[in-house]
């Protein structure tokens, strides 16, 4: 087997593991009422229920975060409310609270899994429910993205920049080998997905296609049209983008 091979399949091993668990927020639109979760990059889930038509005069309950355990399943998580002496009932008595006709029964909100890297469920009013992912808007800081490890010394490093007049600075690594730093403009598109993404766009000098380029001399990684391509931004740590045809995670610096 090439060392190209070798090093090809310990660098998408680790593109999987790094999207294990999905970090962000994810929204349930009904006619009456918002719920939100908010999952931690801590392994940790927030919730936020919005009456949309409260007799109570409170509209609004939060809890959080609570731990999550993960189960014998793939992308299977149940929330730990050991802390709590009601339990899973206490966000239910929370619920009620502030949309009087909400009457949450046992079992649910206790389990969390997802369908897809966008999509979480969870059983609500004894049905299955679906939460979207919801992005963030543009934050500025220095991410990172890195799949070194002991068993993967050259491995790629990469490193993002995003400044507050929606300029993005990226840079890779790998084996001692290094990009300059490209510049380019992120413009909003709320039509890629189904939340807002940033695209990555030339600034002047050049589409990311240069970086592209840039990349295969430092790092011998296959690429795809959509590395590098556009960013997500999930939480305030975390930002989503592409390498090698899998959404990989940053975290702030």
């Amino acid at each position: 087997m090439s060392t190209f091979l070798v090093f090809a399949g310990i660098f998408f091993s680790v593109l999987e593991v790094n999207n294990a668990q999905e970090v962000g927020r994810y929204v349930l639109d009904t006619p009456a009422y918002y719920m939100f979760f908010d999952v931690g990059e801590d392994k940790s889930v927030y919730l936020d229920f919005r009456c949309k038509e409260s007799s109570s005069f409170k509209d609004t309950f939060e809890d959080g975060p609570y731990p999550l355990i993960e189960g014998s399943g793939t992308q299977q998580y149940t929330i730990d409310f050991s802390l709590v002496r009601e339990g899973s009932a206490y966000w239910y008595g929370g619920i009620r609270s502030v949309c009087n006709d909400i009457k949450p029964i046992g079992g649910d909100l206790t389990r969390l899994s997802y369908s897809n890297s966008d999509e979480l469920h969870t059983q609500f009013l004894g049905q299955d429910k679906t939460f979207k992912r919801y992005a963030h808007e543009l934050t500025s800081g220095s991410f990172k993205y890195t799949s070194k490890s002991a068993a993967n010394p050259d491995g790629i490093t990469i490193h993002y920049k995003v400044r507050s007049d929606s300029i993005v600075e990226m840079d890779a690594e790998c084996s001692g080998r290094s990009t300059s730093i490209f510049a380019f403009r992120l413009e909003r598109n709320d039509d890629r997905f189904q939340f807002t993404t940033y695209d990555v766009v030339d600034a002047g000098r050049g589409p990311v296609s240069k970086f592209h380029d840039k990349v295969r001399w430092a790092c011998p990684n296959v690429l795809h049209s959509l590395d590098f391509g556009y960013l997500v931004f999930a939480t305030d740590s975390t930002i989503f983008s592409e390498l090698g045809g899998a959404r990989i995670s940053l975290r702030r610096e």
